[in-house]
């Protein structure tokens, strides 16, 4: 991130505000008139094991897109921080956590470990710390991902809906999450595969309600 200014003055001088609760569909996460599919609907789609809700701090475009590429490649960790925090106070007014909720952890959806160390820094474990100072939520970290490929590649996203769960628990995963309302934190959410795999995989550790923020 250097060279990039403070996330604070991005946001300002880009006049960002996160989108007002209830402006998107509380299932899919995407605009109201693209609602997506009931939770927990039969069948072998991404929506069968989809999150109970979606909290989305807005629409994929403009500054915030340009931020979650930067995060990314550019290596802009205060930023990922930043906008999980502001992630957060969405959870919050949404009324999806409630502030020091005992029973609730986050869960940063996470990247492989070798992307990880390729761009020197975990973007999601950043993304998780700043919702966790916004909402007083615990982070736990249940789940791991395999390698697969790339979030922009088109070709990836489709194959990651036909194949089966890239995620798998983590030694004692299961007791870290155990019976826990989880809420999953995410950049971008596109078919709702990825969510969907991060669900399954963490309803197999046992549990309660799964739900997911994205930014």
């Amino acid at each position: 991130g250097q060279g990039l200014p403070a996330p604070a003055e991005a946001m300002d001088r880009a006049r960002f505000r996160p989108d007002a609760p209830g402006a998107w569909c509380a299932r899919g996460g995407g605009a109201r008139h693209g609602a997506g599919a009931p939770a927990g609907r039969r069948g072998r789609g991404p929506e069968a094991v989809a999150p109970e809700c979606v909290v989305r701090l807005g629409a994929h475009e403009g500054a915030l897109r340009r931020w979650v590429v930067d995060v990314k490649h550019a290596g802009w960790e205060s930023m990922a921080e930043a906008l999980g925090e502001a992630l957060g106070r969405q959870l919050l007014a949404c009324g999806a956590l409630a502030w020091r909720d005992p029973d609730a952890v986050l869960v940063a959806v996470p990247s492989p470990w070798l992307r990880t160390v390729a761009r020197g820094m975990d973007h999601a474990a950043a993304r998780a710390r700043g919702a966790s100072r916004a909402t007083g939520v615990r982070v736990r970290r249940p789940i791991v991902q395999r390698l697969g490929g790339s979030q922009v590649n088109a070709t990836a996203r489709a194959s990651r809906v036909a194949r089966s769960s890239r995620f798998r628990p983590r030694w004692r995963g299961a007791e870290r999450v155990a019976g826990m309302h989880v809420v999953l934190v995410d950049d971008v959410r596109t078919t709702g595969a990825t969510l969907a795999d991060a669900s399954r995989a963490r309803r197999s550790l046992g549990g309660c309600r799964v739900a997911a923020a994205v930014i």
